[in-house]
């Protein structure tokens, strides 16, 4: 799920300026401030989703709407064509799910695991899911340039964070949802 995660996240904001000027922005002034809006978006879904997800007592739900908002941002994004504000608002809503998923994710691994075996888990959860960090730039790159798909690229964005949804969802709920319960 997190290597999920974090290929959406970092294909977003390493490819970032490139997608804004894909629009027909060739100012760099113009590409850095479009750049910011994203994440000014996000500041908002992290305390909405964090907020809500604490006061339901829920994660599964939350998270799910969390990755689907962010899918729906990157086919918007694919779908608006050179419409730049419908393509911005796509990116905004695929930022709100890049940048706002550690606030509830890495709540889970504490509920599943206790002592070293918490440690452990969270070592390698993290290890493995960077590892997107290498694998997401390349990858985006290559189907960019060498495949001359870069349609297929916002659209992979999209379809990892749908891939992670149905993973969330094969987590038993218990696992998901125990705030503070007898494990």
């Amino acid at each position: 799920i997190y290597f999920l995660l974090n290929y959406a996240a970092y294909g977003l904001s390493f490819w970032l300026p490139t997608f804004i000027g894909d629009l027909g922005v060739s100012d760099p002034m113009q590409i850095g401030l479009l750049s910011a809006l994203p994440s000014m978006c996000a500041m908002t879904g992290v305390m909405l989703f964090g907020f809500s997800a604490d006061r339901c007592r829920e994660r599964r739900w939350h998270l799910t709407a969390m990755f689907l908002t962010g899918a729906v941002g990157f086919f918007v994004f694919h779908l608006s064509g050179n419409a730049a504000v419908a393509a911005m608002a796509g990116l905004c809503l695929a930022a709100i799910c890049t940048q706002a998923f550690p606030s509830l994710f890495w709540a889970l691994p504490n509920r599943i695991w206790t002592g070293m075996a918490s440690a452990g888990g969270v070592a390698t959860i993290n290890a493995v899911g960077n590892l997107a960090g290498l694998a997401s730039p390349a990858i985006i790159g290559f189907m960019r340039t060498d495949s001359g798909n870069a349609e297929m690229a916002i659209i992979s964005l999209g379809v990892a964070l749908v891939l992670a949804t149905a993973l969330v969802h094969t987590l038993p709920g218990r696992l998901l949802d125990n705030y503070g319960d007898a494990k």
